[in-house]
């Protein structure tokens, strides 16, 4: 919820999940098609990131990758 507020800006949509241990397919279908082929290589090496969302816009996307260090 913290770091939602850290991305939030007027008229963005902003989502952020934990995904170190899985996708949700919310989150897979904001990668377009010819992309998703990333999926594959993040979970055969178990290299997900802790956070991961994007930040949406009328007709832009960014994602957003956290990673957390203790």
């Amino acid at each position: 919820e913290k770091f939602e507020e850290l991305f939030k800006y007027k008229d963005k949509e902003v989502y952020l999940e934990i995904t170190a241990n899985k996708f949700t397919n919310k989150l897979k279908e904001q990668i377009a098609m010819n992309k998703n082929i990333i999926f594959s290589f993040l979970d055969k090496k178990g290299a997900r990131p802790d956070i991961t969302g994007f930040i949406k816009e009328n007709y832009s996307k960014d994602f957003i990758v956290i990673e957390m260090k203790v």
